[in-house]
This record gives structure tokens, C-alpha cells and sequence, in this order.
């Protein structure tokens, strides 16, 4: 069985590498982040999930105003269940998480969706005695999200009287018909991550270097056509 696991983050990791670096892009994606990234694994680095070995779940809530009345508002849940063999070996964990972020004044831009997430561990040198256990964790993660835009908080100049906008008069604007633009999108997402820790001799992680790539399906994730490039995190 751990040699099948073995086989799939592999392969899954070889397909990465070698069509990944066909569609990245040299600028920054707008994933949603929490300041404390260790509280939010799933979100950070697929591969993290296999450095406890509790069952762990969480829940993260993120709201950062960016203009008035405008702020992101982002609450997620995490279910984190560690797979446990002989000795206290950690051979694997799988994730599982909901997240929905929401975007300006009245949720103007919604993004609702799940991902489900599984880290393999690899003992250097075997699962040794000694003080300090090197293991490499590799990640990955699959999900699906819905991004949506509500058309009854938009607002453009044809309603501005001079002194407020009137929801009764139309947009004006011809770009929102139903050939140009989608009020809904959905679309699937894989992400893939790896992390190196060093464990004592009771399983707790002493240190830790991660790196992960996001959005490597490069989904269109737009109203208009628009493709968003990867996300890469280093921990």
C-alpha cells in the first residue's frame, strides 16, 4: 500500500515539473492568505498536512478593509486526519477544506469552494533512532470553485445624477450582456507542494522548509478571458 501512495505523488509530481513550467508566468496570482499561514496548512503548502500527527481541525477567518466600505472577508474550515502506522510512523495525511472570499461592499465578488488535499512522507534513511528525523513530505491537492460577481451591487456612470447612483436606471454598460460576460464561473484547481522537517524522537517537528505552486492548471478564472498565472510560497 505505501509503495501505490509512493507511485502516486511521483507521478503526480513528475507531471508538475514537466508541463508545469509551460505555463508560468513571471507575475503575482491573488490567492486568499491568512497573516498566520501555519494556523491555515491546506492554504499554504499542500504537503504541510503530513507534519502532525493529530487530527486537526480548523478554522480561519480573514478581514482586511481596502477601501470604504470595501474589505476581504474570507472564513475557512480545515479537517486535517494524519494516517498512523507502526511506532508512530506518520505515512501519510489527507485534508479536507471550505473556503469562500468575499470582495467588496455588499460582496460584490464571491468565490466559493473546497479542496481536498493528501501528503506522502518520505523517511531519509529510514525511520532512524536519532535525535533529529529528516522527513520530505510531498503534497497534493485537488478542488473545485464557484466565483460569481452579483450584478445587483454594481453601479456604473449612466446611474449618477449628480449627487447618487439610481438602482432603477439601467448599467448602460453593453460589455455586461450575456455574450460578453458571465455572472458565474466555476472551475477546478490543483495545487502541489513539498516540505523537508525535522522531527525528535516523539514525532514534533523542529524545523521546517516548504515550497509550494499554486493555480498549476492555470484556470480561467475571469469574468472576461483572462488566465491567472502561478502562485509560488516558500515557509
Amino acid at each position: 500500500m505505501n509503495k501505490s501512495w509512493f507511485i502516486f505523488f511521483l507521478v503526480g509530481w513528475g507531471l508538475i515539473f514537466v508541463f508545469g513550467p509551460l505555463s508560468w508566468q513571471s507575475v503575482q496570482a491573488q490567492n486568499a492568505q491568512f497573516t498566520q499561514f501555519q494556523q491555515a496548512l491546506i492554504q499554504t503548502n499542500p504537503a504541510l498536512i503530513g507534519m502532525s500527527n493529530q487530527i486537526q481541525v480548523q478554522f480561519n477567518y480573514r478581514r482586511q478593509f481596502i477601501a470604504s466600505g470595501a474589505s476581504f472577508e474570507t472564513p475557512m474550515a480545515s479537517l486535517i486526519y494524519p494516517w498512523i502506522k507502526q511506532q508512530n510512523k506518520r505515512v501519510a495525511a489527507f485534508g479536507l477544506s471550505f473556503m469562500q472570499d468575499r470582495t467588496g461592499e455588499g460582496g460584490l465578488l464571491s468565490t466559493t469552494g473546497g479542496l481536498l488535499t493528501g501528503a506522502y512522507n518520505l523517511y531519509i534513511g529510514g525511520q532512524a533512532t536519532r535525535r533529529y528525523q529528516p522527513i520530505v513530505s510531498l503534497g497534493l491537492q485537488a478542488g473545485f470553485f464557484q466565483r460569481r460577481v452579483n450584478p445587483d451591487v454594481l453601479t456604473s456612470g449612466s446611474q449618477w445624477n449628480g449627487q447618487t447612483f439610481e438602482q432603477a436606471l439601467g448599467l448602460g454598460e453593453s460589455y455586461l450582456t450575456s455574450e460578453l460576460f458571465n455572472a458565474s464561473r466555476g472551475f477546478p484547481l490543483f495545487n502541489a507542494g513539498v516540505a523537508v522537517s525535522w522531527t525528535d524522537l516523539c514525532g514534533f517537528p523542529k524545523a521546517y522548509l516548504g515550497f509550494s505552486i499554486q493555480n498549476i492548471n492555470q484556470p480561467n478564472v475571469a469574468f472576461f478571458l483572462r488566465i491567472p498565472p502561478c502562485r509560488f510560497s516558500l515557509v
